[in-house]
C-alpha cells in the first residue's frame, strides 16, 4: 500500500516537474519568437512570473534578454505580460508582423509594450563608446560654470523619462527601419548607434543632476545655459536640471545657439 502511494507520488513529482520543465520553455520560446522576428536574435531566459487576475487571466513574465558581444555576454533584465493563450499557445508571427516595423513603431501601434525594448535601447547607450565620450565632453563644459559646477551629466532614453513636448520616437522609428534594411542584429540594430545625431534629434537628452544640497530652484537653467553657449558651445538637443531627490518633468531645447522652452 505505501509502496502504491510512494510510486503515485512519484509519478506525480516527475509529471509536474516536465510540465513546469515544458511550461517555461514554451514561455522563452514564445518571448524568443517575438524579439527574432523583429531582428533581435539573443537568447531569451524566464527567470520569474507571477499570474493576475484583474480583467483575463494573465501573466507577468520576468526575463533577461542576452547576446555575446565582442566575447563578453551581455544580458538584459526585462518583463512583459503575456495573455492566457500566449503562454499556452507556441509563438506564430501574426499578419501585421510579416510586414516587420520593428519593435519601436510596433509600441506605437500597441502592438508591444516600451518595457519589451527600451531597457536594450538604454544598454546600447551605456556601452556605447561616444555617449561616454560625449558625457565627458558635457561634463568640462559645465564643470567651468560657476554655478553648476560639481553636476553629473548622463544621456538618458527620451523614450523612458516623463518629459512634456519631446519628440521621444519618430527618430527611433526611422533609424530602426534602417538598421532592419540593412540587417544590423547586435542588440536589435542599436549596438553603436549614433550618440550625437540622437540627441539632436531628441531620442536622448541630458540629463544634469546638481550637486547634493543645491536647489534647483535657486538655479536660473536657461541662463546658464545661454551662458555657456556663448562661452564652449552647446550641441543641440533637450536638456533637464534635477536634483538628487527630484527629477524634472521639463526640458530646455537647444537649437542653433538658442535655448527655447517648449509649451
Amino acid at each position: 500500500m505505501n509502496s502504491d502511494k510512494k510510486k503515485s507520488c512519484l509519478v506525480f513529482l516527475i509529471f509536474f516537474v516536465l510540465l513546469s520543465f515544458c511550461f517555461y520553455k514554451n514561455l522563452e520560446s514564445n518571448i524568443k519568437g517575438i524579439y527574432q522576428s523583429h531582428h533581435y536574435p539573443g537568447d531569451i531566459r524566464v527567470t520569474g512570473f507571477s499570474f493576475t487576475t484583474q480583467d483575463t487571466l494573465e501573466i507577468q513574465v520576468n526575463y533577461t534578454y542576452s547576446e555575446k558581444i565582442n566575447g563578453k555576454e551581455i544580458s538584459i533584465p526585462l518583463k512583459k505580460e503575456l495573455e492566457f493563450g500566449q503562454f499556452i499557445i507556441p509563438y506564430s508571427a501574426g499578419l501585421n508582423e510579416k510586414e516587420n516595423y520593428g519593435l519601436v513603431k510596433g509600441y506605437w501601434e500597441s502592438r508591444e509594450p516600451v518595457s519589451v525594448y527600451a531597457p536594450i535601447i538604454e544598454k546600447s547607450i551605456e556601452l556605447n563608446p561616444e555617449s561616454k565620450k560625449l558625457e565627458q565632453e558635457l561634463k568640462k563644459k559645465i564643470d567651468q560654470n560657476r554655478v553648476l559646477r560639481g553636476s553629473t551629466v548622463k544621456l538618458k532614453l527620451s523614450m523612458s523619462s516623463h518629459l512634456k513636448y519631446i519628440d521621444r520616437n519618430s527618430w527611433l522609428e526611422k533609424y530602426e527601419y534602417q538598421s532592419m534594411k540593412h540587417n544590423r542584429t547586435i542588440l536589435g540594430g542599436w549596438y553603436n548607434f549614433p550618440i550625437r545625431e540622437a540627441l539632436s534629434s531628441e531620442a536622448i537628452y541630458v540629463h544634469i543632476t546638481l550637486p547634493q544640497g543645491v536647489d534647483r530652484e535657486s538655479v536660473q537653467f536657461q541662463e546658464e545655459l545661454e551662458k555657456m553657449i556663448e562661452k564652449t558651445g552647446l550641441p543641440n538637443g533637450a536638456y533637464t536640471l534635477n536634483t538628487v531627490d527630484e527629477t524634472s518633468r521639463i526640458a530646455l531645447f537647444i537649437k542653433d545657439g538658442k535655448v527655447k522652452e517648449r509649451s
